[in-house]
Formats: C-alpha cells, structure tokens, sequence
C-alpha cells in the first residue's frame, strides 16, 4: 500500500520557505508531547511531525489538543502530520483501556433479563466490574471492536444487523400517538409479529413486545414514526407482557408549537422503533450497559466468556482537537479511532484536512439517558454567507453515531471522500449542535467555490443510515459521486435531494442498490423548486429521479431494472441482488424511472419549462394524476427530444409528441451487469445519442467510474469473483489516489501476469487479448507516483461464461402482446381496484399507487395496464 509523506503537498511548502521549522512528538513523551509539537508553530511552512504509534486523551494535558492562533499562508502552510505520510502509523485514540478497576476484577452476572437471553440462545453469560472514578460510559469497545448498547428487538454491529431496520427493529400500529404540546405524553402500540412469516417486514417481523417479556420501562425509544424522519424519546411506563409503552413526548415540540410541520408529519404511530439504554434489555451477545450511579459496567462478550485482559476500552474523549483562529493550516495523515476534531467558529479559513481516516469518531449520549446530544467532527462557521475555503482531501468516515460530517462554509470543496456504514439510527446533526431525525449523511452548507469548481468531486457514500444520503445547500456542482444501499432506517428519501429556486447540479454520478430515490429536486413548482441538472448520471436498481418544480435540466442520464422495494414501508433493506442473468429491464414494481412533477397538482405550469434531452430510461412517469383542465400539458410536459424511454405510466408518453421504443438493456449498453455503460454501435441508443455514455470504440481508454479515489485501486470490472464475465471484457478500475500512471498485469495464473497496458492520468480502461469462454483469469493494477515509486495493487480474479456471454447481444423479439394476468395479481387488483376496472385513467392512478406502495406484489407493471383496460367486473 502507497502512503504519501512529503509529497506532492507539503514538499511545495517546504520549498517557499527555506527557513521553517520541524518539530516532533512521540507517544507519551512529556518534552515531544503533542502540545508542545504544536505550541513550536510559528511561521508559515512550520511543520509538527507525529512519530509513529497511538496518542491518547492522556498524552495531552487537559485531555483536549488546543491549537489556537496557528496561521500559514497561501502555498506555504503551517502542516500537523504523521511523519511517515502513512495514516495508519498515526493514530489518535479517544478511548481508555478500562484498567485495573476491571481487569481480573469481572464478576459473574446474572438477572431475569440474562436468563431470557440464555433461553433464546445467547452464548455464555455477562460480566461486571466497578470502573471506579468514570461517570459516563457511551461508546465500549473489545478489541477495536465496537459493542452494542442493549437493547430490544436484539441487533449487533459485527454482522451490520442493527442497520438493518425492515427485520430487526420492533414495529408499531394504530393506536399509537405522539403529542409534546399538549399532554406531553406519547404512547406506542406494539404490531406484534406477523400471523403470516411471508408478510415480514413492512408492517411487522419476528418480533413482539409483549411475547418477549421485557421491562423496556426507563428505556431509550428510537422510533422511525414521522414521514421521513426518525426521533426518540425516554420510556415511562411499560408493563412486562403488554405490547405497548408510555413515553415522554418532547420530540419536535418546538416546531409544533409553532406551526409547522415535523419530519413531514407523524403517520398516526405506524412505523418501526427499537429500545436501549437500561440493564433490562442486557439478553445477549456484544451488549453491554453502564450505570453512572454505581460506576458498574456490564459486558456480554462475543463468546460469552470473561473479557480477556487489556481487551476492554471505552470512549473517554469527545474531541480530540480543537481549532480555533486558524488559517492555511493543514492536518493529515491520521487516524482519529473513537474521537473526532472540531473547529467550530468565524476564525478559520483555509483550513486543509487531508487522507484523515475518521473510524467510530462520535456517539450519542444515549446511554447517559440525553438522546437529543450528538457531537460530531465539525468545521462549521456559524454564519452562512461566510467564506472559509477549506477542503477535505482523501478523507473518509465510518461508523459514526450520527453524520460523520457538518460542515458550514463558503467555499468548501470536498475532494475523494468516502462516507461508510454511518448512522445505524437515522438520528443526526443537521446544523451544529442539533440534533435532526431529518437530515443528510453530508449537508455542505455555504455558498458555492467562487471557482466554480464542484462543491463534492469524486466521493463516495454507501450503507449510511439517514433518509437522505447528500443535502446539496443552493446551486452546488455535485460530481462525480459513488452512491451505494442507502439503509431503510427512516422511511421516504434517496440519495440526493435538493430544492429550492437554485437547484443543485448533479453530473456524472451512479446511485444503485437501494429502495430510495436516485435523486430529487424536492418541493414544488408552487414553492419555488427550479434550475436544478441532472446531467449524465447512472441509476440501476434504486427507485426514480425525480424532478418537482420548474425550468430544470434532465439530460443524458441512464436509468434502467427499478428497485424492488419503496423507500417507505420496505420488506427489506436491500433490493433483490442483481446477477449477470437478471432482467435487468425489469419493472417490478410499476415505477417509473423517472417522476416529473406535471401540471395541475401544485401549479398549472410545473415542468412547463423543464428540458429532457438524450436519456436511456426503461420507464417514466407522471408524479400525480393529471386533473381536470390540464390534460393538454399532462402527463408529460416540457421539452422532450431524442430520448429512448420503453415505457410510460399511467399515462401513454406519445401525449408530448414523443413515442416509445421497446428495447432490452443488454442489447443497448456493452455489459450493464459489468458496470460498462458504453452504448452497443448500431443500437437504438447509439443512434438517439441517448444516455450517459458514449458509444463503445475498440481505441477507447477510458470509461469514467465516480467515487472516492483511494489508497489502491479499486472498482473493478470484473468484479473480483465475477463467475460469467463476458469474453470480450474490457479491463477498467478506479485509479489510485495522487498516482499519476497505472501499469496493467493480465493472465490466467496469478503468479505469472504479463504487462499488457499502461495508462496515464485519468485512463483507466485496458483492453485485453482475446480471452477464452469458461475460463479463470487473474490481473493487477500497479500506481506509478510522480516520484517514480511504485504500488501493486490487489490481484483480482474472474472467470468468463460460455461463448453466447458476449458484449451487445442480438436483441430478443419484441415481445407479443401481454401475457393473461396471472390468477394472483388479478386477485389482488379485484381486491383493492376492482371498481375502478373500466375507467382507465383513473384505476391506473390507483392500481400504480398501490403498486408503489407494495401492496400488489404478485403484479407486474403490464398487469396493472393490461388490467385497468379490462370492462368493469359486472359490465
């Protein structure tokens, strides 16, 4: 693995100022201790260099590293960095080793709540010690490894579980209500589990309150019950063996005493919600609770066995760092484990935080019993018209509590940055110091680069937990971006929303595998929603793009195989897994593509301006029903020139001028299932020019892939242990960060790899000699930096399919007319539409809101049309 020290960054530094100082710090050194490496910064160019091991809360005097009144200048910055270059030599601990206090100190322990457990089939049994002088407890580790807070329904963090919400929280139902202003009560009505298992897990699952026998009195409840947000609350009163709670209601107080709407408004108590935080819900595996009154701390081991000695830390830290009056001024080269940094104020720019590696950097306070506190990293000017221009270089963040991130600032760019698994209750930090059950993984606040330069350039999201994944604030540029499984903990969302009379712009971007919108300027033409693009991006198995407003820009973007699932009430987290033999033209659950908001819903001149040009959609839709004395410019207003659409509903697309073209994706683009988006020479595609790609040549080198460049290459196509790869495959990957050249190694033993490409700055597509069918391959990709070092990466494997498993195959025939509806679905629509059959407009608005909803699952999008064209049932 490559890790850069001096270069290409700081050694420009060095140059413009011969005369600039080093200074070092060493673990747990009093002379080169962290504040007195800072405290030497004096002059621009002047360096702290950290030697090589783990600093803690104890290698800095007040527990806090204070740097104040540090300031660079431009091209010559003050610099706080690993000595090596390498992040992982470098680490910032926030957490303490639980010491004597415990170690050979940990008692047995059992309670009702344990017994529970061991019935249910936990592994060994809990333990307890006095940590002795610790008033709070809210993060614990064992071995690096975060634990889980108890709980009820039980999740863990080592198998992802507990982000999986559909099968692992608890669920509620009618009955349940919310009030803060007036009783200041709430109550939850328990929905139990399914009488059905094949009915899991939109409205229920396995698990049921009052089946279970816990006391969840005192608890913490983390309830996904508003419209597209999560909130929590404390228990009050539950009694064991009842399926519903009291609690006291203080969430979204303030904006209901005002007026407004929370979180687009509480859904009369249907929704999911999990418990935590007492010694009452202490039942299983990784879970452990501290009680602050007794200084006790209770662990339940992976194998139930007695923490090994020196195995146990908690989070003893919540900011490590803390920047206060600071310009040019560069941190990197770090990892922050179970802390974070903060500069927090109107007295830094240019700030540089670069190839920082942020892992469990926050925690709520939920354990101590506050569970509206969040204390994430934060580079935030509390004013919003400020310029600061910093920038975030090869960061990345993991398994944060809340957001990973907040951000304010004029200026900011974000630069190959990577967001993973953060959030495993959709509870986050929207602004500084409040908490937001809505808000985005990332919400960049603050005016545009006066650069014009994007905002966000080449990150990467994927498996975070809030409704929505990126908050673009005003006119932002969003490029080149990776977005990836987007969790159903809060239901509606999607990968990217943005609004308002300055709508972000979205270019080059991919948003796949999740039941969450692509991305969405949200609002309306009513309210003022406008001037957003949509520009070359790439959607497969997600739900739609979605355009509300007016005067937008939705062009040459792919979008194809519409997730399985909603972004509310979902079955599951996850949408079915794509494979090399899926439809990937399939529409499975009636939805379109594309959803653009059409005249006579919130205006009659919604979209009215909006153009749609050159995009590959398998279908579109109109947002709501067209209404009375605006059919003239529904469903599909605006202008719309050579797109290649499949197919349209409700309504019948050729209303705009336009037609449908029936195709089947594989025959379009060179290998959708391998990533290769190039349109097939000949195809409709090519020929409309549609799509976000260019058409294949065989001289192509590139094949651009959005994301986070990181520390090998990464993104391989094929994918690593891909069992059917075509024969005619082309090689292409992510590059590596700061490289400057790839080298390219290919062939059917992994030990012996031929050269057989080199491709410089942002190629990445290597064409191979012909490869046979049903055989295993192997190859590499080696950096190249400007210094003329060098890095191999990982070896990756494939295996090809049979001679038919080839680029652009023939298209199958267009298919005959509809197949008779299966006995099922048709069942079900006589169910719930059957008085609508007859009256198409209508039982196709109904019959495909139903569908949305997840409600008809045995029917197919041609159904519903095939249905709704049929004469009333007693015609």
């Amino acid at each position: 693995m490559q890790h850069i020290a001096m270069h290409p960054l700081f050694s420009l530094a060095l140059v413009a100022c011969a005369s600039a100082a080093t200074f070092r710090a060493q673990p747990g050194s009093m002379d080169q201790s962290l504040a007195n490496c800072v405290a030497g910064l004096k002059n621009p160019g002047d360096r702290c260099e950290l030697a090589k091991g783990r600093y803690t809360v104890n290698d800095v005097a007040e527990g806090v590293l204070k740097i104040n009144g540090k300031h660079g200048a431009a091209g010559n910055p003050m610099v706080i960095a690993s000595a090596t270059g390498n992040p992982d030599d470098v680490v910032i601990d926030g957490t303490l080793p639980v010491g004597q206090g415990c170690d050979g100190s940990w008692q047995p322990y059992t309670s009702d709540a344990v017994l529970r457990g061991q019935r249910n089939g936990a592994a060994g049994q809990p333990y307890v010690c006095n940590l002795a002088g610790v008033a709070e407890v809210n993060q614990l580790f064992i071995d690096g490894e975060m634990q889980v807070v108890a709980r009820w329904p039980n999740a863990r963090f080592d198998d992802k579980s507990m982000y999986m919400a559909p099968a692992n929280w608890a669920h509620s139902t009618e009955g349940s209500f919310h009030d803060p202003v007036k009783t200041g009560m709430g109550l939850v009505v328990d929905a139990g589990a399914c009488a059905n298992p094949n009915d899991c897990c939109s409205t229920c699952n396995t698990h049921d309150l009052a089946a279970s026998g816990v006391n969840v009195s005192g608890a913490i409840a983390v309830m996904n019950f508003w419209a597209n947000g999560v909130g929590g609350d404390k228990v009050t009163t539950h009694v064991p063996g009842t399926s519903n709670f009291s609690y006291v209601a203080t969430w979204c107080k303030s904006e209901l005493s005002a007026g407004r709407k929370c979180q687009d408004g509480y859904r009369l108590g249907g929704g999911r919600y999990y418990l935590e935080a007492t010694l009452n819900l202490l039942d299983g595996n990784t879970e452990w609770f501290f009680d602050g009154s007794s200084s006790k701390l209770y662990v339940w081991t992976k194998d139930g066995q007695q923490p090994a000695p020196g195995s146990v830390a908690y989070k003893a830290q919540v900011y490590a760092m803390q920047i206060d009056d600071a310009s040019f001024l560069t941190i990197a080269n770090m990892t922050f484990f179970g802390t974070t940094l903060k500069a927090h104020g109107s007295d830094q720019t240019h700030l540089t935080f670069e190839s920082l590696d942020f892992t469990y950097p926050d925690s709520s306070r939920r354990m101590s019993g506050d569970w509206r506190s969040q204390n994430t990293t934060l580079v935030y000017n509390d004013k919003h018209s400020s310029v600061t221009n910093h920038l975030f270089y090869g960061c990345s963040f993991r398994y944060a509590d809340a957001a990973g991130l907040v951000a304010q600032g004029g200026g900011n760019k974000f630069r190959s940055c990577l967001w993973e698994w953060n959030s495993w209750t959709s509870l986050c930090m929207g602004t500084a110091g409040a908490n937001d059950g809505n808000c985005g993984t990332f919400f960049p606040k603050g005016a545009p680069p006066q650069d014009e330069t994007p905002t966000c350039d080449r990150l990467t999201f994927r498996f975070n937990g809030p409704s929505k994944c990126l908050r673009p604030d005003s006119a932002r540029l969003v490029n080149r971006t990776h977005f990836e499984g987007q969790l159903e903990l809060a239901s509606d969302g999607c990968f990217v929303e943005s609004g308002g009379p300055q709508s972000a712009h979205l270019a080059y971007n991919w948003a796949f595998d999740s039941g969450k919108l692509a991305a969405r300027f949200d609002g309306s033409d009513h309210s003022g929603t406008a001037n957003g693009v949509m520009t070359h991006n790439v959607a497969w198995n997600v739900s739609s793009f979605s355009l509300h407003g007016n005067h937008h820009m939705f062009d040459h973007n792919t979008a194809f195989d519409p997730s399985d699932i909603s972004s509310s009430y979902s079955k599951k987290t996850f949408p079915s897994a794509q494979t090399q033999d899926s439809d990937l033209d399939g529409v499975r659950r009636g939805d379109g593509l594309l959803s653009a908001e059409n005249p006579g819903v919130s205006s009659d001149t919604a979209n009215m301006n909006s153009t749609f040009e050159g995009n590959l959609l398998t279908s579109v839709k109109a947002w709501k029903g067209c209404k009375k004395g605006a059919e003239a410019a529904c469903p599909f207003p605006g202008t719309w020139k050579d797109n290649l659409v499949r197919s349209s509903m409700p309504y019948d697309y050729s209303a705009n001028g336009s037609h449908l073209t029936y195709f089947h994706i594989n025959s379009e683009l060179r290998w959708p299932w391998g990533r290769d988006f190039r349109s097939c020479p000949g195809s409709h595609t090519a020929q409309a020019g549609a799509g976000a790609y260019p058409v294949y040549t065989p001289t192509d080198t590139q094949h651009w892939i959005p994301g986070a460049l990181q520390r090998v290459p990464t993104m391989e196509s094929p994918k690593d242990g891909e069992g059917k790869a075509i024969v005619d495959a082309d090689l292409m990957f992510l590059p590596v960060l700061r490289a400057v050249a790839h080298k390219v190694f290919f062939g059917t033993s992994a030990d012996k790899l031929a050269l057989v490409g080199t491709v410089a700055g942002e190629d990445n597509l290597v064409q191979t000699p012909a490869k046979d069918p049903n055989t295993k391959y192997f190859w590499r990709v080696d950096a190249q930096f400007v210094d003329g070092t060098s890095a191999s990466g990982p070896v990756w494997s494939f295996t090809t399919g049979d001679a038919s498993h080839v680029a652009c195959p023939a298209a199958p025939p267009t298919p005959p007319l509809p197949a008779p509806i299966s006995e099922e679905c048709e069942t079900q629509l006589e169910k719930t539409c059957g008085k609508w059959k007859g009256a198409t407009v209508q039982c196709l608005n109904i019959v495909h809101r139903q569908a949305g909803s997840g409600r008809l699952p045995a029917c197919a999008a041609d159904d519903l049309n095939q249905y709704c064209k049929m004469p009333p049932t007693n015609a």
